[in-house]
């Protein structure tokens, strides 16, 4: 009777999790909730509940079920992991990183948890030490994609384009799951645009072959990213942005022979 309910039990988080990787979020709740009436102190249940609810932007109920999971497991870093997740959201950056070096002093190496806190050096400008951060996760975890990512928007905030496309390059290449490559596409297409920023003008249009690669480059990015079912939204307002830029070029460097921008 006890393995049975385990069974059940790992088996209702398992297809929360699936349905949580679909953006289905009545699916997700129902399914870790289904976990946790088997086991109330189920770490990954509330885990997924809590990141559920964090999704869904109902960070107080999110909060909550983290809060549980501390609870219940003070020897767990998701429940510090999840609220430094909370906290982030919220723009509270001191309790964020509170929470987060609660998360490393129980899991040093934990790659989100380092991304996390590299994403709360970028907030703060701290450029350097989120890119230091990032390459000694990589160094231990090469083909860790969102790290590879996260790396990819460190830069670009940066303004280091081209290291950020290198990074994007190889978050892409190293993508596990279609929802990765999809995200690192978006990723990408921004670090193409970036590539682009200042190369051309009216009175500048050497460098318009090579600056029209690019924007169309992103744009079939973007194209892979929306197929894969990135969030509509924003490959909307990327996919504004290219075109932009793309009537910009087109107005001040006409491609063809007749035109400067071939």
């Amino acid at each position: 009777m006890i393995l049975a309910l385990l069974l059940a039990c790992s088996s209702a988080v398992e297809r929360g999790e699936e349905a949580l990787s679909h953006d289905d979020f009545v699916g997700a709740e129902r399914e870790f909730r289904a976990a946790l009436e088997a086991d109330p102190a189920d770490a990954q249940a509330l885990y997924g509940l809590g990141w559920t609810f964090y999704m869904a932007g109902e960070q107080p109920a999110a909060e909550d079920a983290f809060v549980q999971l501390t609870r219940a497991h003070p020897e767990s870093l998701l429940g510090h992991r999840g609220l430094g997740s909370v906290a982030a959201a919220r723009g509270d950056v001191p309790a964020a990183r509170k929470h987060f070096e609660a998360a490393l002093v129980l899991a040093p190496t934990d790659a989100r948890t380092v991304q996390s806190v590299a994403l709360l050096d970028m907030r703060e400008g701290k450029y350097d030490a989120a890119v230091s951060r990032l390459d000694a996760l990589l160094a231990l975890e090469p083909e860790d994609t969102v790290a590879h990512q996260t790396k990819a928007a460190v830069l670009l905030r940066a303004s280091r384009p081209e290291d950020a496309l290198a990074a994007a390059d190889r978050a892409v290449s190293s993508a596990g799951t279609p929802r990765e490559r999809a995200t690192a596409q978006l990723t990408r297409a921004h670090a193409l645009m970036a590539s682009s920023d200042g190369r051309v003008g009216r009175d500048n249009c050497g460098d318009a072959g090579p600056v029209r690669a690019w924007l169309l480059e992103a744009d079939a990015e973007l194209d892979r990213a929306q197929a894969a079912g990135i969030h509509a939204l924003e490959v909307a307002d990327a996919r504004r942005e290219v075109r932009r830029r793309r009537a910009y070029l087109d107005a001040s460097c006409p491609a063809g022979p007749a035109g400067s921008g071939q």
